[in-house]
């Protein structure tokens, strides 16, 4: 069995035993709530963070906390996995926390292929969302991962 198939499926099993379902994408209330608080956030910030696609931090959030019930995401507001040397950030609201997501994305050097291509008009999810996953995650599925969040919750 091919490794990428071997991956997907352990992943499929992941979600099955995670509490992830179709099901769970019809109660859309952490995935509303988390789009209106990163798109007022985007505009908050205006320039590029608007030319993020919000249906990619949803999907973050989502796939990193599925869906805010993570401990992480419960004790430290962190719903993207956010980290540094010393350890996983905290933050004071949810809302502190995903503006830092969304300055990381636009200002952050690590970011800058991704930026670059925001600053071109670049708007294929699967070209964005292939930037983000080389640096965001140490996992080679990340972005199908996250291609699998958006399609499910039809965000």
């Amino acid at each position: 069995m091919p490794v990428r198939l071997c991956s997907y499926l352990i992943f499929l099993f992941f979600l099955s035993v995670s509490g992830f379902s179709y099901a769970r994408c019809g109660d859309k209330d952490y995935i509303d709530k988390m789009t209106e608080i990163v798109e007022a956030k985007k505009e908050k910030i205006g320039g590029l963070a608007l030319k993020i696609p919000t249906s990619i931090a949803v999907a973050q959030a989502v796939l990193e906390t599925g869906y805010g019930e993570s401990k992480l995401a419960r004790t430290k507001n962190n719903h993207f996995g956010l980290r540094s040397k010393n350890g996983y950030y905290s933050f004071l609201t949810v809302k502190q926390g995903v503006l830092f997501y969304l300055e990381n994305l636009i200002e952050g050097p690590y970011y800058s292929k991704f930026q670059n291509l925001l600053k071109k008009g670049e708007k294929r999810e699967s070209v964005l969302l292939k930037s983000i996953a080389s640096i965001y995650a140490e996992d080679d599925d990340y972005q199908s991962k996250l291609a699998f969040v958006i399609k499910v919750c039809r965000l």
